[in-house]
């Protein structure tokens, strides 16, 4: 393997590679050479000015351990160089992996790392970069408002593993769907390369002219076991205020988002759903009520409703009074689509040893709880106070990002 020598210039030790912005984007992409936490560190580098900073003053401002920052950084490194299996760098006799990704100086007693242009200009095209692609989607979706024959048969054109949650209980296909469920085929739990996959079809079926997208960064997203927003009973009913809603969001139509948002809650399981859906189709204007949102809204100071509270009045505040917090200064996030992240990146940070893996039942009273659990996130249990004490102790430990 050729071996490469660090040198000082400029003021700056760096290395000649030739890893250009095209292998970065594939690098990054690669979930086996970027796990999430070195995209995490990466990005922060990338929103400084000139992209430069020391390790030091990235974790005073993240609350991190600079240590922490470094290793990420050297670990990613080290996959770049495993995954090009290209050349060694080193300074001297001792080998070097930083250089893969930065440059370096000394400033006032620490060390600063620039990320290099290639890379930087990869991460600016490999984060949020799903959003041109989504508002487009919206767009052409839209059209299929009246033609929802069409539509049905352009979903059901997908690979069956994709839509296998979408048939009656008989296993017949279904006469109609809302756009925000459309959607959803995007946005449940899969791997990228099956989201991407999805998005492609969707791409060539609807005729999206915009880029697939490079990343899913901070979507929030449905569960695997419920990718619908309706109930197939009364589906007849429900659906059509999804539409009225979907247009009235595109259309900044507020009279009509109002009539519709709030006709929504009186389904069942209807409540912060429809946010994240609302989130997805303009993410730069609707705030997506998800968990990693609330919870990270309330670490901000910021008062939210109760879910039984839930109405188009008390959203749109919420949302208007965001928007203005987040232009004042100060603010280390400047819009939805950025918090959002935040949020998703604070919940995906805490790692396996941290978050708790509790077994519980899922029969309670009538029967089954796991379609309220799925649909709702609300699991209800019954403890016989004298006879589970250990239990019920239990139970109270259960905290805010544990699995259940």
């Amino acid at each position: 393997m050729e071996k490469k020598q660090v040198k000082f210039e400029n003021g700056y030790y760096t290395c000649d590679i030739d890893i250009t912005e095209e292998e970065w984007i594939d690098l990054l992409k690669d979930k086996k050479v970027t796990k999430n936490e070195y995209k995490f560190v990466l990005l922060m580098f990338l929103n400084e000015p000139d992209h430069a900073s020391t390790c030091k003053e990235i974790g005073e401002k993240y609350n991190l351990p600079a240590q922490s920052i470094n290793a990420r950084v050297i670990s990613f490194c080290k996959a770049v160089h495993k995954k090009l299996n290209r050349y060694d760098i080193f300074d001297g006799d001792t080998q070097k992996f930083w250089h893969f990704a930065m440059k370096g100086r000394n400033v006032g007693g620490y060390f600063e790392w620039t990320l290099r242009p290639e890379l930087a200009s990869a991460l600016e095209k490999c984060h949020l970069s799903w959003i041109p692609f989504y508002e487009e989607f919206a767009q052409k979706l839209l059209s299929y408002k009246n033609n929802r024959v069409d539509l049905i048969r352009i979903v059901y054109g997908l690979e069956e593993k994709y839509v296998k949650n979408l048939y009656n209980a008989d296993g017949s296909e279904l006469s109609d769907v809302d756009p925000y469920s459309v959607f959803a085929l995007m946005n449940k739990g899969l791997p990228d390369d099956q989201r991407i996959a999805v998005a492609e079809y969707f791409k060539t079926a609807l005729k999206v002219e915009a880029s697939l997208p490079n990343d899913f960064d901070g979507i929030p997203i449905m569960s695997v076991f419920h990718t619908y927003f309706f109930d197939k009973e009364i589906a007849a009913k429900e659906i059509p205020i999804l539409w009225d809603l979907y247009e009235a969001e595109l259309s900044s139509d507020k009279n009509r988002l109002v009539e519709a948002f709030d006709a929504l809650q009186q389904f069942k399981w209807m409540k912060w759903n429809i946010t994240m859906g609302m989130y997805w189709v303009k993410p730069n204007d609707y705030l997506s009520l998800d968990t990693n949102n609330r919870l990270y809204l309330q670490k901000m100071g910021v008062s939210l409703f109760k879910e039984t509270e839930i109405n188009a009045d008390n959203y749109l505040k919420l949302l208007n009074s965001l928007k203005d917090k987040l232009k004042s200064d100060g603010m280390k996030v400047k819009d939805i689509a950025a918090l959002t992240y935040e949020a998703w990146r604070e919940n995906l940070k805490i790692s396996e040893e941290e978050r708790g893996m509790w077994l519980a039942g899922y029969t309670y009273k009538e029967g089954s709880q796991l379609e309220r659990f799925v649909k709702e996130g609300i699991w209800e249990g019954y403890f016989d106070v004298v006879k589970e004490k250990k239990q019920i102790e239990l139970a109270g430990e259960i905290k805010s990002g544990d699995v259940l």
